[in-house]
């Protein structure tokens, strides 16, 4: 069929109107502005994920290599908290200690059995390098799981 015409019976074309040319240029405009959309919502859960994740990372790494041991409680009270939005687009993640001598740990310098003083900030510039990069990473495979994924879907 050439380019511009429409089946009318077999063998038989006709041109396109002005507004079913009209009328398909806005279906694509639709199916753009669907995807733009895909992308801006998957860029903010995959925002949240990939700062979740390193926040684990550290968090983690922190406890097995930093925090001091004596109950366990300290260890045992860290925590991640995510989902918060502001203004709709941006996301926070925050993570830590909850005990209640977490801070005073953290920042006092003594001879602990097990462990150091300042073992969250230490565990973060241990992992500092590499948190650009795996962000990327984890906000690109969450774009492409998203939106990838639902091209050619309605």
């Amino acid at each position: 069929m050439p380019k511009g015409y429409v089946r009318v019976e077999r063998g038989v074309y006709r041109k396109r109107t002005v507004a079913e040319r009209e009328e398909n240029r806005l279906k694509g405009l639709n199916n753009v502005y669907r995807r733009i959309a895909n992308v801006i919502n998957a860029s903010q859960e995959g925002s949240e994920f990939a700062m979740a994740e390193i926040a684990a990372d550290i968090l983690t790494h922190s406890i097995r290599t930093y925090v001091p041991v004596d109950t366990g409680e300290l260890a045992g009270s860290g925590y991640i908290r995510r989902g918060k939005k502001f203004n709709g687009r941006r996301v926070q993640v925050q993570f830590g200690f909850s005990a209640g001598h977490a801070a005073h740990v953290h920042q006092t310098d003594q001879n602990y059995r097990v462990g150091e003083y300042l073992y969250l900030e230490k565990a973060i510039s241990d992992k500092a390098p590499s948190i650009p990069a795996r962000y990327r990473k984890a906000l690109a495979l969450n774009i492409n799981k998203h939106v990838i994924g639902r091209i050619g879907t309605k």
